[in-house]
């Protein structure tokens, strides 16, 4: 079998910008998961002024919306790139919508508020309620990282039996290195799926819900979510490496785009 053949199964694009998209999305919101933000003290707004109170919390509403529809141009971005699926990014575009429907809703009730009191309980729920900033965008963009990073995975386990066909071609003298490789590239494509199970595991436990109820225990959960992604992620990098080294030892001729470091 020619090397050739089997690059156009596996092109630098998926290894570059595959595992290149993940890495640009990994940390995106990571830092605002693991922070609570203060409650609204508004402090401009004397204490019976409805109108500052209800511009203050249309301004948060607004925010968060805009946020909101970002992420939703991230998944879409992402299918266009061929990173992850409509199906996969349904599920994100999904949380989008009901987040957005429920902060609209949230904010015609806070623009027919006459009486302050209950005009800061509105903006408070704006908080509690949604936590857009502290747990749905972190949580929904790593979501489209795992994605990612499922896909990617998947495409390299698809291209064990070509591997074999061509190292079991190749020299005699250049098996023992080729089977080496292989061996380091299956496991790490094995471990990368646990990983990346672990993660998705996890995913179910961050809600707003849970942000507020247990803080303590939402970090660690969230510290352990990002601990399992970017163990999975080294691992994809590392088989994208020996799928690298694999290629200049089969095909030392090969072009450029051949044997072309993964950026990953």
């Amino acid at each position: 079998m020619r090397f050739k053949s089997l690059l156009h199964s596996a092109p630098r694009r998926l290894i570059a910008l595959g595992m290149a998209a993940s890495i640009a999305l990994g940390g995106a919101g990571a830092a605002t998961a693991l922070a609570a933000p203060a409650h609204p003290t508004l402090p401009t707004c004397a204490r019976t002024d409805v109108k500052c109170v209800i511009a203050f919390g249309d301004q948060r509403i607004d925010e968060r919306t805009a946020a909101l529809t970002k992420l939703n141009d991230k998944a879409s971005e992402q299918v266009a790139a061929g990173h992850i699926t409509s199906s996969q990014a349904s599920a994100i575009q999904a949380d989008v919508t009901s987040n957005q429907s429920g902060l609209t809703a949230l904010k015609s009730k806070l623009d027919a508020e006459t009486d302050a009191t209950a005009a800061r309980q509105d903006v408070k729920n704006v908080y509690t309620q949604f936590r857009i900033f502290a747990v749905v965008l972190p949580r929904d963009y790593h979501e489209i990282v795992l994605d990612i990073m499922t896909n990617v995975q998947a495409k390299l386990v698809g291209l064990e039996p070509k591997l074999q066909q061509a190292i079991a071609s190749a020299p005699a003298d250049e098996q023992a290195q080729l089977n080496s490789l292989y061996s380091d590239f299956t496991a790490k494509l094995g471990a990368a799926s646990t990983q990346i199970t672990n993660a998705n595991g996890m995913v179910s436990s961050f809600t707003p819900s849970n942000f507020d109820s247990n803080p303590a225990t939402y970090r660690t959960n969230w510290l352990n979510f990002r601990s399992a992604e970017l163990a999975g992620r080294a691992d994809l990098r590392q088989a994208a490496s020996d799928l690298h080294q694999m290629a200049k030892t089969l095909k030392p001729s090969a072009t450029p785009a051949a044997t072309a470091t993964p950026t990953a």
